[in-house]
């Protein structure tokens, strides 16, 4: 779909920008390409059915037209003292209870649509009522599966959960912990001491289904996390390794902080407070989130491996020229 040359997105989610197209209806545009067939489908499908979804007037590849909303996200409702926390629960079961009840369009026994991202910051508080947004990984699937995925995560956080100044925050989000096998059991038993239902796992199996839940991730600050977390653009809170060579995961940080993309924390700083500031400080904050978002999405490079190759084969196809070419 066409767009002016000179069109500015007004909002921006993890994988898409939002443009105005008039008072009724914005253009959402995956910055990837991904194609929004399906997941159009799927949202008229439930929208047959009664369910409160954004109307969609067209689709075409990456680019869907679909009814504009008005109002906050339960998730920034809630922040902002709006909503408390039973009544999110209450809004969060009837939207599954209603999901529930829609077949899947393939009629498959058992089967009902999964909208698979179902947490209070995919929810859009209307006037009218709550409204789901963002269907990209709707599909057909049962019911159970559906309410696992919403108490997966708003943020990643590696941190010890002894850090009981953490407490009071961290009931309010969802936490996915990755401890390495060896701390697996004591840090289960370290957050259910504390009385918060965090996910624990020694290592994460699906990096891109955790990265696609996160809102705020807390890590170390090595090559590979600073690259993901610029290419897929999201706010950090950046711990550098302090016996990394040559210090290199704090000149990695250094970068992302200087672009506006990330905090950082130094480990011999970090103290129970000041995480608990900093998460405190993006979590309460979604102009601050989406603009780092916005920053750490500028760093990134997610064509690098194609340009990699592609520099290889040019570097490649040079030499054999250059043989090829040579005096016998």
């Amino acid at each position: 779909m066409n767009l002016p040359a000179d069109a500015e997105p007004f909002a921006f989610g993890r994988d898409a920008d939002i443009y105005a197209i008039d008072d009724d209806w914005v253009l959402r545009r995956y910055r990837n390409g991904h194609p929004v067939r399906d997941e159009a489908d799927f949202m008229r499908h439930v929208a047959q059915h009664g369910y409160p979804v954004p109307a969609v007037r067209d689709v075409d590849g990456a680019d869907m037209v679909i009814q504009r909303l008005d109002g906050p996200t339960l998730g920034d409702a809630a922040m902002a003292g709006e909503l408390g926390a039973t009544e999110i629960g209450r809004i969060h079961a009837d939207l599954h209870h209603r999901l529930q009840a829609i077949p899947a369009p393939s009629g498959t026994p058992g089967h009902v649509v999964v909208h698979g991202d179902l947490h209070p910051l995919n929810v859009i508080a209307t006037a009218g009522g709550p409204v789901v947004i963002d269907w990209r990984n709707a599909e057909e699937g049962t019911p159970e599966f559906d309410v696992a995925m919403t108490a997966i995560i708003f943020a990643q956080v590696a941190l010890d959960p002894t850090y009981e100044a953490l407490t009071d925050l961290l009931r309010d989000v969802a936490v996915f912990h990755q401890t390495g096998p060896a701390d697996a059991p004591a840090m289960r038993a370290a957050w259910a001491q504390l009385g918060i239902p965090a996910r624990v796992e020694p290592f994460i199996e699906d990096m891109g289904a955790a990265y696609a839940a996160a809102d705020v991730v807390v890590s170390r600050a090595g090559a590979m996390s600073c690259a993901e977390l610029t290419a897929l653009g999201l706010p950090s809170i950046l711990i550098p390794y302090p016996f990394a060579a040559d210090d290199h995961q704090r000149a990695n940080a250094e970068v992302l902080v200087r672009a506006g993309a990330a905090a950082m924390i130094p480990d011999r700083e970090l103290t129970p407070k000041r995480l608990a500031d900093a998460i405190a400080g993006l979590v309460t904050d979604a102009a601050r989130r989406t603009q780092m978002a916005a920053n750490a999405r500028a760093l990134g490079r997610p064509e690098a491996a194609a340009r990699v190759a592609m520099e290889c084969e040019r570097l490649l196809g040079g030499a054999l020229r250059a043989e090829n070419a040579a005096p016998t």
